[in-house]
């Protein structure tokens, strides 16, 4: 247990530490053993890859696809919102402009988007238009004098 430690091997010592103190795995053939052992360190990397990509894109909300209530009356379908919840169209370098009236959701529509690049280990970064419009802006006569 101390080389896994050593080795941060995080997933595998607490599976390992689980199964002993639980023997839930007292059945299981060495092959089935270390085969749960490393589901469980894959599994413990993959959370933290994820975590870390979740955290970094600042979002806005906690949205998931799952969440999104897919309606004729919301002029969501659920057939486009899957393809692009697949994000093919980020790895094809394509953008998307989400519309509508204030309070429909389209802020919490693009957390759940870009939460499902997250899942796709795609890095993405949550900024409003306020936000976008000012990063993309040219600096003015003055800012440009600054050095900003």
């Amino acid at each position: 247990m101390d080389k896994m430690r050593e080795m941060r091997l995080h997933g595998m010592l607490r599976a390992f530490r689980d199964s002993r103190d639980t023997r839930s795995t007292q059945g299981f053939s060495a092959d089935e053993f270390l085969a749960y052992l490393i589901d469980a360190e894959w599994d413990e990397r993959y959370n933290r890859t994820l975590a870390r990509f979740v955290k970094n894109a600042s979002f806005r909300y906690r949205g998931r696809i799952e969440e999104i209530e897919c309606s004729k009356e919301r002029n969501i379908d659920k057939n486009s919102l899957m393809r692009l919840a697949s994000c093919d169209w980020i790895v094809k370098g394509e953008n998307l402009i989400i519309t509508g009236a204030t309070g429909v959701g389209k802020s919490f529509l693009a957390c759940a988007l870009g939460h499902a690049a997250c899942v796709r280990k795609l890095k993405v970064k949550y900024v409003n238009c306020h936000k976008l419009f000012a990063h993309l802006k040219p600096p003015g006569p003055m800012e440009r004098s600054r050095g900003k």
